[in-house]
């Protein structure tokens, strides 16, 4: 199964769709999802079509930002836990061989609200909410791991990163769950 993440800063771009339908041509994913499409959904919705995705979820704009698209084609099942919202989704996610959950996560740019994005994760976590089957945990975190990540701009000092801070208590919570935690870096 192939799953793409795109952060499109707006689908406006004269390069953004014919880019888009580049990957999804010689890439073939089964899942598209696309954050800050900041267009309206009758667009992205036809988008959806064009690029030949039979499925389709579209997250509204608010004013002239944030929206969000989840494409996926017939090959794939996607059940939704609740309604998925910009900043969070999660999903149930099938293709008759693997069955996990999927978390689609777009960290708030605002850090307070970002940190009690994270906080809510953790508690769902400790709740025990999606642990009947593996877990992704996939999108545009808005936060770095490492100081080194970062280049310019305002310096972060050490504790400012919720990733970070979420991270290490994930990887603490590993001996309370049945599921083991793994970074994967791209």
């Amino acid at each position: 199964m192939k799953i793409l993440h795109w952060n499109c800063q707006g689908l406006g771009s004269s390069l953004t769709i014919p880019h888009l339908k580049n990957i999804r041509k010689s890439h073939q994913p089964d899942v598209m999802l696309l954050v800050e499409t900041k267009h309206v959904d009758s667009y992205v919705q036809n988008l959806a079509k064009d690029f030949g995705y039979l499925n389709s979820y579209i997250i509204s704009t608010v004013g002239s930002s944030g929206g969000g698209a989840i494409f996926w084609n017939d090959r794939v099942k996607i059940k939704f836990l609740g309604n998925p919202s910009l900043y969070c989704t999660n999903m149930s996610v099938e293709d008759g061989t693997n069955v996990f959950w999927l978390s689609y996560i777009y960290g708030n740019p605002t850090w307070k609200y970002r940190q009690k994005q994270w906080q809510n994760m953790m508690i769902s976590e400790v709740a025990g909410f999606l642990q009947d089957k593996p877990r992704l945990l996939l999108g545009d975190f808005n936060d770095i791991k490492c100081h080194n990540e970062k280049q310019g701009g305002v310096i972060r000092w050490r504790h400012s990163s919720s990733y970070q801070e979420s991270s290490s208590s994930f990887i603490e919570m590993e001996e309370h769950t049945k599921h083991k935690f793994r970074e994967i870096n791209c």
